[in-house]
């Protein structure tokens, strides 16, 4: 097999690869995930070799994966002042993601419109096969101990071992994508299939209860709303109708009592002076916003205690540290009995704090740096779609510390360097995918 024959094997291999990663993603299977990473850079290492010209055709400076090596650096170097050395080695493990992924679309110049057209159509019917599972898996729950919890939130995922969410994250891609098909009249298989793709994907999305992601799927509906009523003449009666039917649903469930109202409204529950309290009950509550507030005045004293602005306490460390403060302020810390571990374990719920307890002050400059990268590439892509899932993305490392986890960290790198990649023409980029 001579060298072209063999490179355009390889490009055709390419979209099953892909598909193989999203089916892996959605379902939680982090080894395969893993090897389908591992298997992009393998194949962005060959076609470089074997074109050498693609490597030196990317002369687009995006500081998004130059922030992605830089954290990566500073996982290593902090190896050298770790005290726990394990633990240390262990992050540097899990964030390997941060060279892989980004070194692999970087490089990789068969990235187009056409290879996503290719591919996205299976990512929207594998979650749909995943989310049917979830439904009937948990019907067959309900019909057993007839209890509605198994509909909602992490109990909908917990066939997989998802988190929930990451898992609607994942989904909103995939509806923002189906709105965007819409708006240009682009149908995967007729009309009738991408109306019911598009409700199927919001309804499991309310399912799930993620108030960020619902916010922003209402959001999103709204403004591809809007977009289609200044370019449609005939249908305007009718999109201003589903505005209205849209935003009554959003009112309802805030209205009503049902668990996914029930989170919006956990908010708003407790006073925030709390964190103040240099001394708890184990059975005292914290609702997600006071939890992250206390988490900054902790990281803060950490960061006092060790004189440790500057370079932080170590990956390794970190988590070790938080630990310490919350059984100093007794915290609930769970029943070995029933191996439940209470607030142990829990991170900050913050990349941009996680950043700095960790490494520091260079740290949280150099996430700063990845976050500056990932505004540039929407601003170069004028594109809305990517705007919505660059934005509720980088929303999302305000509530979690997404890169503590394999998956929060495939999130963040993936899918923005492959929008950027495949929505357009931002300067020339040669393409084998014909």
């Amino acid at each position: 097999m001579n060298q072209v024959r063999f490179s355009n094997f390889l490009l055709k291999c390419l979209p099953f690869l892909y598909v193989a990663f999203f089916f892996s993603l959605f379902c939680g299977f982090r080894v395969m995930s893993s090897s389908c990473v591992g298997g992009l850079l393998f194949f962005t290492l060959l076609l470089g070799f074997l074109h050498k010209n693609r490597f030196a055709g990317n002369r687009f400076r995006n500081f998004f994966v130059f922030g992605c090596l830089l954290v990566y650096l500073l996982q290593i170097i902090a190896l050298a002042y770790t005290n726990n050395l394990s633990r240390g080695l262990q992050q540097v493990q899990i964030k390997i993601t941060l060279l892989f992924i980004p070194v692999s679309l970087y490089y990789s110049n068969y990235l187009n419109g056409l290879f996503r057209e290719k591919i996205m159509p299976y990512y929207v019917l594998i979650m749909g096969l995943v989310m049917f599972y979830c439904l009937g898996a948990a019907a067959i729950s309900y019909s057993a101990n007839h209890d509605s919890s198994v509909f909602f939130y992490y109990n909908l995922v917990e066939p997989f071992g998802q988190h929930a969410i990451q898992f609607s994250i994942l989904a909103f891609i995939g509806l923002v994508y189906l709105l965007e098909r819409l708006r240009k009249q682009s149908f995967i298989l007729n009309k009738p299939y991408l109306f019911f793709a598009i409700f199927y994907f919001i309804f499991f999305i309310i399912l799930l209860s993620s108030k960020m992601v619902i916010i922003f799927s209402f959001i999103s509906i709204l403004i591809y709303i809007g977009l289609s009523i200044k370019r449609s003449g005939s249908f305007k009666g009718r999109l201003v109708l589903s505005a209205i039917v849209l935003v009554s649903i959003g009112l309802t469930i805030m209205a009503t009592h049902n668990p996914v109202g029930k989170r919006f409204k956990d908010i708003f529950i407790g006073n925030v002076n709390v964190i103040e309290k240099n001394q708890f009950n184990p059975g005292d509550y914290f609702n997600g916003l006071q939890f992250r507030l206390l988490q900054w005045k902790l990281a803060a004293e950490i960061l006092n205690e060790h004189h440790a602005w500057i370079l932080g306490v170590s990956p390794g460390d970190a988590q070790h540290l938080l630990d310490k403060k919350y059984l100093s302020m007794n915290m609930y810390v769970g029943d070995q009995s029933r191996e439940n571990h209470g607030f142990l374990g829990y991170n900050t719920h913050n990349e941009f704090l996680e950043s700095t307890l960790q490494t520091g002050i260079v740290g949280l400059v150099a996430f700063l740096i990845i976050c500056a990268g990932c505004i540039q590439m929407m601003w170069y892509r004028h594109s809305t779609e990517f705007w919505l899932i660059g934005t509720l993305l980088l929303s999302y490392c305000f509530l979690e510390s997404v890169f503590q986890t394999q998956y929060g960290l495939l999130l963040f790198t993936f899918f923005p360097l492959f929008l950027f990649y495949t929505t357009g023409k931002v300067f020339r980029r040669e393409s084998s995918i014909s």
